[in-house]
């Protein structure tokens, strides 16, 4: 069976994140124990690593995977803490041979455009390859969702072993957008058609209330409290539902608070640094 390990679960920024002078962080700046990286997935296949997202932080995830080297890199979307990592691919760190870069048209340009990165292709430490993959033992689909493009569009992955299938959507706008643009009207409905076993989705923020400086039209992600509201209560046959992607100031990252707790008594989950999927 493929083993997919969930190696960081914040939002692009980390946790404590940069300059931040809030509780949230100053609070646990001693306490490395808290700490949290960007989100990302080691897909492990026999003795081979593939990688879901180039995390700043990839050395210390690497850890939780024996150190192995990546064979390939998936990258869904050129924001910050996903692709910020790539550079330790380079000679100055991993100094990788021909690591496959799985990426979109439009993320390879960006990524042909920035100069540090199109330097990993002319020594070969990153090659191209296909965006859609099958390899005798699991299959990775694209699947394109909305998501602020400034930089390059934006996709969820489906991961599929030979016994289950995982949805890995860190990032996207709003779900009236995102059903929309799959042709769903509910979430349950869009995961069950796509016989989902698994899903990683998008939890950066608990409600729209978190920062005072955020907007949904500067900071789109659908918060959780939303989220809860659409899917309702965990069912029977319906697929494990795991928020990633979290803000500095989710309260769902405190086991104590109440939010977390009304995740955990409706029967979904919030991910945790190091836990294991068997696909």
């Amino acid at each position: 069976m493929i083993e997919v390990v969930l190696l960081g679960i914040a939002q692009d920024g980390g946790r404590p994140q940069a300059g931040c002078n809030l509780d949230c962080c100053i609070d646990i700046h001693s306490k490395s124990e808290l700490w949290r990286t960007p989100v990302s997935l080691g897909v492990i296949e026999e003795e081979e690593l593939h990688l879901i997202e180039a995390s700043r932080m990839i050395g210390k995830q690497l850890t939780l995977v024996d150190n192995k080297i990546p064979k390939s890199v998936w990258i869904t979307h050129v924001h910050l803490g996903h692709i910020d990592g790539l550079g330790q691919f380079g000679t100055e760190s991993m100094n990788t041979t021909r690591a496959t870069l799985h990426c979109s048209e439009k993320v390879s340009k960006n990524i042909e455009k920035t100069p540090s990165l199109k330097l990993l292709l002319e020594n070969e430490n990153l090659v191209f390859g296909d965006w859609g993959v099958r390899n005798e033992n699991f299959k990775i689909t694209p699947v394109e969702i909305p998501h602020r493009d400034e930089l390059g569009d934006n996709h969820a992955l489906i991961i599929e072993g030979m016994e289950n299938k995982l949805l890995f959507m860190p990032d996207h706008d709003t779900w009236n957008e995102t059903l929309e643009s799959v042709g769903y009207e509910s979430i349950k409905e869009w995961l069950k058609n796509l016989e989902i076993d698994i899903a990683l989705i998008d939890g950066t923020f608990w409600n729209d209330k978190e920062i005072k400086h955020r907007s949904q039209e500067n900071v789109k992600h659908p918060p959780i409290e939303e989220t809860l509201e659409r899917i309702g209560m965990s069912e029977e046959d319906d697929p494990r539902i795991i928020f990633v992607h979290f803000n500095h100031t989710n309260p769902v990252l405190n086991k104590e608070t109440k939010e977390y707790k009304k995740v955990i008594e409706m029967g979904w989950e919030i991910g945790t640094e190091g836990m294991k999927f068997y696909l």
